[in-house]
């Protein structure tokens, strides 16, 4: 260092002293500030607490520690309020808190120890009613809060980047209505009681065909209301171990049914109304496929029941004709009629396997 440099930083140390001791002074302070110079010439000033005045001698920025010896700076509005403060806390969090005249802290900006960043707003009370955060891992996440500081939506993206957002007014993600998009890709709305459980969903499945679906209080699946490839309505009942037990819908062809299953989810009883407007009642045996019973009536009205064999194969049919006439037909395997029982043309008749008539009780033909 020159003879020069050396004088000037030593009468610039000199000043420096004078300076703070006469603002000691001024202010009814003792100052507590270091001067050291380094090898190099760099002049350090070490101090608990600096202050910044205007020219009334009112405090308008002040750079501390506080008791727990983090530092914190604030600034200071003419009335002497805390306006701005910057601090870091003792566990490493940074924050900057914007205050109104009456100190109550409107904006929040902070970032935790734990990487994650946030800001709030909050109301004249000083209740958060806004917040903005993302964590460590750089997932967003916005919500807003009552004027009881609870929060009543929420905005948020889950780890493989779909959105979730939920409406409430518990203060809790219960009691709420929760919109998300599925793993699939399709959305969803659903309905939370206020143990946190989904009762009621709507989604759009894979497809993009609407299901809209019950929930008992054990999650289980109760109904289900959608429409399926063919664009067809259908209607599903499902009991406790989230079996269909009954459905009602309309197939492809347009034609209603209701169909009743057992615990197996296998098709016991079937109603239906055919193409021709005709409705047809079938009961199914245990493997849930072949029917055994068939109840229906004709396009013009005349009822039959028809008895099946284990091949679904009618063997035996009593109905009334067009003309309201009973009459009783056993059918061979083939289906083939081989006896008719009734009151007209004959009351007796018996047929060979191709269906030719062999022999009536009027006589032998």
């Amino acid at each position: 260092m020159t003879d020069m440099t050396r004088a000037v930083v030593q009468g610039v140390t000199g000043g420096l002293v004078c300076l703070l001791g006469l603002l000691a002074l001024l202010g009814g302070r003792q100052p507590r500030v270091a001067l050291a110079q380094e090898a190099g010439g760099a002049l350090i000033q070490r101090a608990g607490r600096f202050e910044v005045v205007d020219t009334t001698g009112k405090v308008r920025a002040a750079l501390r520690l506080s008791d727990a010896q983090t530092p914190a700076l604030e600034l200071y509005d003419a009335q002497g309020h805390t306006r701005l403060a910057l601090a870091l806390d003792t566990d490493g969090a940074a924050r900057v808190a914007l205050q109104d005249t009456d100190g109550h802290a409107r904006l929040h900006l902070g970032v935790s120890a734990a990487g994650v960043a946030s800001v709030r707003l909050a109301d004249a009370h000083a209740v958060p009613r806004a917040t903005l955060s993302a964590d460590a891992d750089g997932l967003p996440d916005f919500a807003l809060f009552d004027a009881e500081g609870k929060q009543r939506t929420g905005l948020s993206l889950l780890t493989d980047g779909r959105p979730v957002c939920w409406l409430g007014d518990t203060g809790k993600r219960t009691g709420t209505l929760l919109l998300d998009i599925g793993k699939e890709g399709m959305p969803s709305v659903r309905l939370l009681d206020k143990a946190g459980l989904v009762r009621q969903s709507m989604a759009l499945d894979a497809q993009g065909n609407p299901v809209f679906a019950l929930q008992d209080d054990k999650q289980t699946p109760r109904a289900r209301l959608f429409l399926d490839a063919a664009q067809q309505p259908q209607l599903q009942f499902l009991d406790a171990q989230a079996k269909t037990r009954l459905s009602a819908g309309i197939d492809a062809a347009d034609r209603p049914g209701l169909r009743l299953r057992d615990a197996q989810e296998k098709l016991r009883a079937a109603f239906t109304v055919q193409g021709s407007g005709a409705p047809q009642l079938a009961y199914y045996a245990a493997d849930g496929v072949t029917p055994r019973l068939r109840l229906e009536t004709s396009a013009s009205s005349a009822p039959s029941l028809a008895l099946l064999d284990a091949k679904g194969a009618p063997r035996l049919q009593g109905l009334l004709d067009d003309k309201d006439v009973p009459a009783f037909l056993l059918r061979d395997a083939k289906g083939v009629i081989r006896t008719r029982v009734g009151i007209t043309p004959a009351p007796f008749q018996c047929f060979d396997p191709t269906g030719k008539l062999l022999w009536s009780a009027l006589g032998q033909k």
